[in-house]
């Protein structure tokens, strides 16, 4: 999801912006589903890119599907 305003970002364990992740994936230095697949993710984050920045749903699974798959994943940090 493009980050444009503070509100977007996810939050740190203190409360601080997490420069890595959206508001819909990080909060309070956890993330919101930790169980979820790289696909479940690419499917929540198309659909609320697509509602929030009015864009149309196909546009916004391409822009996801390239670019979730280089977040680090929490787990090894890659």
């Amino acid at each position: 999801m493009p980050m444009a305003t503070p509100d977007c970002f996810g939050t740190n364990q203190d409360k601080a912006k997490n420069d890595d992740y959206c508001c819909h994936c990080f909060l309070n230095g956890e993330f919101v589903d930790p169980k979820i697949t790289m696909e479940e993710m690419i499917d929540l984050s198309s659909s609320i890119m697509a509602e929030k920045v009015k864009m149309p749903e196909p546009d916004a699974r391409k822009i996801c599907q390239s670019f979730i798959p280089t977040l680090k994943d929490g787990k090894n940090n890659n």
